[in-house]
């Protein structure tokens, strides 16, 4: 075979540049970038909103607050329902962060039933929220619902729930 024939078989099997490098940057560049990571970085602090009382229908809301931490999937945390002027219900939560960004939390522990301006809880909540969020604006909407043995009971509570988590201030 003749020397110049080699020289073009041989170049045209080889790609025109080394990939190692771009593999390497790739995968770096996956996980700075991975969604779900940013998304647990910025799900973390204090959130405030609004649910629903009365059905998925209703429009009468309660002031809520949630304050969530987050480590790998596992997510913990407290929420403030306000049920009227100096009547607060304070749960302790935990749940899971999904990869399709959705949010399970169910409310396990009353903390300090019956301190001053403590009320005592209802009946304990769970929780499915969806996670938006982009740069400074970060929302769960979803629904919640009474936990009870009965999942189908047509007296269960339940209704909708919008949080938006609040900035830290730049001071």
């Amino acid at each position: 075979m003749k020397p110049e024939l080699y020289t073009r078989i041989h170049m045209m099997s080889m790609p025109p540049f080394s990939l190692r490098p771009f593999t390497a940057l790739f995968v770096l560049g996956l996980l700075v970038v991975n969604p779900s990571l940013q998304a647990q970085k910025r799900l973390e602090g204090l959130f405030q909103g609004n649910l629903t009382v009365g059905g998925l229908s209703s429009s009468r809301k309660m002031k809520v607050e949630m304050y969530l931490k987050i480590d790998k999937q596992q997510v913990e945390g407290r929420s403030y329902v306000h049920l009227g002027p100096g009547k607060t219900v304070e749960m302790r939560l935990r749940g899971i962060f999904y990869g399709d960004f959705s949010i399970y939390l169910e409310e396990v522990q009353e903390i300090l039933p019956g301190a001053s301006g403590q009320a005592i809880a209802p009946y304990p909540r769970k929780y499915q929220l969806m996670y938006s969020g982009h740069f400074d604006d970060v929302q769960l909407t979803g629904f919640w619902q009474q936990v009870i043995d009965a999942p189908f009971d047509k007296k269960r509570h339940l209704g909708r729930i919008k949080l938006t988590k609040v900035q830290a201030s730049k001071a």
